[in-house]
């Protein structure tokens, strides 16, 4: 009896202690739980912003963006507390996909790069956030950068609202332009690009080309490209129609100095020249030659389709030329890693820099971006740290690049631009300024690129925004015909002279006389105020 009251009292403090373990263990896993939640809550509070950046071109897919992205975002939380992720785009974009969605989707975007075009369209409709506030208080090193204070970037969307949208990308829109050509072909026909100074210079060797290789004699930069090359024109208007240009630089055989407007007469000693772009002695040549060149298979069909940009088409023997952008710091990059198969020349100009070249790419906001403040901040971070624009730029350090002893970047052994996991051809959207040379840069690069910014010659009408609101329907009309007919002639279809002049007829009818005339209207006034 006793032997069983003893078992009984030995179960029954069993069975309690067991009950306090299990007690214990429930409220050891309640607060095991507790902290694995907070953990995830706390990790969860991490926001992360997202940039779209363009990247065409990436043969390789970007295969690494993963990495890439994973380093960037510790390195931003630690300065600014939020995980910067970059991504990367498709050639042909619809902005309301990744800026408008009430419904979040994988799409969406805080940061977006975009052209004047679609930037001035997208803040008009909402889509763009106004950030003069957030500027105030973070962007401080974005007005040093850009050097500039915050009045210069505000735009007037309309009647009733004036602020700032958008931020110029850190480096001008200031270059000049050339071509790069194999030079294994180069010296296969015996063609010099030292003579070239024009376009049409490079006539002889691309229709040796055409004849004799299974190649494009000649591709553009980048898809929709065209081959005009605009030194002397600053084209005002959103269609394209109307070109300003120095009145020296205008031949006065050619009239355009009596159109008055208003009791204003404009004249030579305006300084300045308004034209119906598309009925201008360099257009009309330029479509003849466009012709000329169709005629002769210099072009083809694939013609500003290609997905590649015209550089990397070049370097891997599927054309022979490209006509590209050239200023110090990408010309000098590009030879240092295709020299031995590309050269290099830019034409017989000087750089030109007008209204729009400030304004080309910009930087802009989502209406929809939960944390606006931290977004400009990692905007700054774009603009100012130069850890933040490597990363962008070139990858990380050790796996993408290495640096050597002279502190130039290049590849790891065993890597190239044919493999490397991370790699962008648009570099001009970061601020390269501030990121390390690459390998068969000039050490005094950065001074070469402001001796080079330096020649650059502004516009007359420098600082002019037209107001379109008056014409706005004879510019709708124009984008008609031109949407209708100008891609077709300007790549050498057509009849040549007949096709030219029935585009004409059609600009005419659309209203583009309306359309100059206030043009020159407005910026009379434009300089009569200021």
């Amino acid at each position: 009896m006793q032997r069983k009251n003893y078992w009984h009292k030995a179960r029954n403090c069993s069975l309690k202690k067991g009950k306090r373990l299990l007690l214990i263990s429930g409220i050891a896993a309640i607060l095991c739980t507790a902290c694995t939640a907070e953990k995830e809550e706390n990790s969860a509070e991490v926001p992360t912003i997202r940039v779209m950046a363009w990247a065409a071109g990436h043969t390789n897919e970007n295969r690494d963006l993963d990495l890439v992205n994973k380093a960037l975002g510790d390195l931003t939380e630690k300065k600014i507390g939020c995980r910067l992720e970059l991504v990367y785009s498709l050639n042909i974009l619809d902005y309301r996909l990744i800026l408008g969605s009430k419904e979040k989707t994988e799409n969406q975007v805080d940061i977006v790069g975009m052209y004047s075009q679609p930037y001035w369209s997208y803040a008009e409709e909402g889509y763009l956030m106004k950030l003069d506030s957030f500027l105030e208080q973070y962007g401080e090193g974005i007005f040093e950068v850009l050097e500039c204070d915050a009045e210069e970037l505000q735009i007037k969307i309309s009647q009733n609202s004036e602020g700032i949208y958008g931020i110029p990308k850190a480096m001008p829109e200031i270059n000049i332009i050339g071509v790069a050509a194999r030079k294994d072909l180069l010296e296969k026909y015996h063609f010099s690009l030292d003579e070239v100074k024009t376009l049409e210079d490079l006539e002889p060797f691309l229709e040796c080309i055409a004849q004799n290789e299974e190649l494009s004699p000649i591709v553009t930069t980048a898809w929709n490209g065209n081959f005009f090359i605009n030194d002397r024109f600053d084209l005002v208007d959103s269609a394209g129609a109307i070109a300003v240009r120095k009145a020296e630089n205008f031949d006065t055989g050619n009239s355009g100095f009596e159109l008055a407007k208003d009791g204003i007469e404009a004249s030579a000693e305006n300084g300045f020249v308004v034209e119906n772009f598309f009925e201008t002695p360099e257009f009309e040549n330029y479509i003849m030659m466009m012709k000329r060149w169709r005629e002769k298979g210099i072009l083809t069909n694939q013609l500003g389709r290609q997905d590649e940009m015209g550089l990397n088409l070049v370097v891997a023997g599927k054309a022979a030329v490209t006509e590209i952008i050239v200023r110090p710091d990408e010309t000098e990059e590009w030879l240092g890693m295709y020299g031995d198969e590309i050269e290099i020349k830019g034409f017989d100009m000087k750089p030109f820099m007008t209204t729009s070249d400030k304004w080309r790419y910009n930087w802009c906001v989502s209406s929809e971006c939960q944390y606006p403040e931290l977004a400009v901040q990692a905007l700054e971070l774009m603009y100012t740290d130069p850890e933040v624009n490597n990363l962008m730029l070139y990858g990380i350090q050790d796996i993408h690049y290495v640096v050597d002893e002279e502190g130039f970047f290049g590849y790891p052994e065993g890597v190239d631009q044919n493999n490397v996991g991370y790699f962008t051809n648009e570099k001009w959207q970061f601020n390269r300024k501030i990121g390390g040379l690459w390998e068969g840069m000039s050490k005094n690069q950065r001074q070469e690129m402001e001796e080079f910014n330096a020649q650059a010659v502004y516009s007359p009408i420098y600082g002019f925004v037209l107001d379109e609101e008056p014409i706005e329907n004879e510019l709708n009309q124009i984008q008609q015909v031109i949407y209708d007919s100008y891609f077709t002639i300007q790549a050498g279809f057509g009849e040549g002279q007949e096709s030219l002049e029935e585009f004409q007829a059609r600009l005419q009818e659309a209203g583009i006389e309306k359309v100059k005339k206030e043009v020159e209207r407005q910026i009379l006034q434009w300089k009569a105020e200021s």
